[in-house]
């Protein structure tokens, strides 16, 4: 494709361009193919690329310079993810009429889901790449951005507004630094401590209505996760997880909803991983070491092995921790081969320690703060928890196996959370309850936090 550019770098001239390490020129993920005026190479392209990739027209997206017109060669992310989730009634409120979108902006894709008003048939279903990706992996890169003075807003306004552009009615929910920024508020308040969001309540304006938030941390997807898996109905102690780069979590126990969220990084949407990708063509989702030591794969799309996902970076971690390739302190003593040119390092391993420590000692605090020493039920939501082995998770000590019994990957309740919101008045009323009375629990707070995740860190 032709681009035209005026000192701009490449990565925000390109749509659908992953740039996970928000423009360090770390990661290298932002490869392409370049030509024309451009700017010179930086020393952060010398240390990334190679001889040969630099003599073949590869550039950094991240690092380079639009300066006239120039033409690009490079893979574009899809963003497909899954859109489905464990079926369930969903009420429609009478007298409605017209097409409605419901919308889930995850902070690496954007799933839209088309709804007839009237019979509550979901029409159809689309995902895209959130176009804010180009601004980095993760949320504290995107507030990085926004504070900085980039506009994160007109470009996910624009994706929305081209997909749902005939809608009669919307119901839009994301995390908390999404929403703010699809809103236009500032992202400040949460840039810090005490990490205070710019709004809590539902907005509701031009029949568009915008969930409810919890804190600065557990947004209105979490709510919609909520109110889409009945956490707010009367049950048995229950939690829900949305295994992502803020590991959103709800405990429902005696009545009552604790709250929190662990900062496990983006390591399972395979940023800071060597040969980490998003959940696209080639990339590797399941794992399993045969006998002889060679891998059983499967990769989205039945096709060549590109590099792994979130689902296949827990199965690897768990068949060399069962091999004992990977000891209980998470030393391996050379990077192991995968597949032809993939391999998961020894510093793969560190980043995978520290995100499923974070998220289980995560869950080890909340339900010590609610009182429950057993949980009954847990769903994993969001489309990367839906594809996780709950063996390869306990294998890992992703979920802690001495509280976490009942494993069930419920889909995208976020998004199906968002549809029934949608549809239901009464939905939308059980959101804002939810939110206002849910007992947030701030774990870097507690004094207990550092060693519980420190505990966790160990493979055993």
């Amino acid at each position: 494709m032709k681009i035209y550019g005026n000192g701009e770098m490449l990565s925000t001239l390109i749509p659908g361009l992953s740039a996970p390490c928000a423009g360090q020129g770390r990661c290298g993920k932002c490869r392409v193919r370049a030509w024309g005026e451009l700017s010179e190479l930086t020393e952060a392209e010398k240390r990334v690329l190679s001889a040969e990739e630099i003599a073949n027209g590869w550039r950094l997206a991240c690092q380079t310079k639009a300066l006239g017109e120039v033409t690009v060669e490079y893979e574009k992310d899809t963003g497909e993810v899954q859109l489905d989730a464990r079926e369930k009634q969903l009420a429609v409120d009478a007298g409605m009429e017209g097409k409605g979108f419901a919308i889930d902006v995850g902070t690496t894709t954007v799933a839209v889901y088309e709804v007839d008003l009237a019979t509550g048939k979901i029409l159809s279903t689309h995902s895209a790449m959130n176009p804010q990706r180009r601004f980095g992996a993760d949320v504290i890169s995107r507030i990085k951005s926004s504070l900085e003075g980039s506009d994160l807003t007109t470009p996910i306004r624009e994706s929305l507004g081209e997909i749902a552009k005939d809608a009669s009615a919307w119901t839009v929910v994301g995390n908390p630094a999404m929403m703010q920024l699809l809103c236009g508020l500032s992202v400040e308040g949460i840039s810090r401590a005490p990490f205070t969001p710019a709004y809590t309540e539902a907005i509701c304006k031009n029949g568009a209505y915008v969930a409810p938030l919890i804190s600065g941390f557990v947004g209105a997807d979490a709510v919609a996760a909520g109110i889409y898996a009945d956490m707010d109905m009367p049950g048995g102690t229950r939690l829900l997880l949305d295994v992502g780069t803020n590991g959103e979590m709800l405990l429902s126990h005696n009545g009552k909803i604790g709250a929190c969220a662990a900062a496990a990084g983006p390591a399972f949407e395979g940023a800071h991983i060597e040969y980490g990708m998003g959940g696209t063509e080639g990339a590797i989702r399941k794992a399993r070491l045969l006998e002889d030591g060679t891998w059983e794969l499967e990769t989205i799309g039945n096709t060549a092995p590109r590099g792994i996902c979130g689902s296949g970076l827990i199965d690897i971690a768990a068949e060399l921790v069962r091999a004992e390739i990977i000891d209980e302190t998470g030393r391996m003593d050379e990077d192991v081969l995968i597949a032809d040119g993939v391999y998961l390092t020894r510093k793969d391993v560190r980043e995978i320690q520290l995100a499923k420590a974070a998220i289980a000692a995560g869950i080890e605090l909340l339900a010590k703060e609610m009182g429950a020493k057993q949980i009954e039920t847990v769903y994993l939501a969001g489309g990367f928890g839906s594809h996780i082995d709950p063996e390869s998770a306990l294998a890992i000590g992703l979920l802690p196996a001495s509280i976490c019994k009942n494993i069930v990957p419920i889909g995208n309740a976020a998004g199906m959370g968002a549809v029934e919101m949608l549809l239901s008045s009464s939905a939308r009323e059980r959101a804002e309850a939810l939110a206002r009375e849910t007992q947030y629990i701030e774990l870097s707070e507690m004094k207990e936090f550092q060693d519980s995740f420190v505990e966790n860190m160990l493979f055993e």
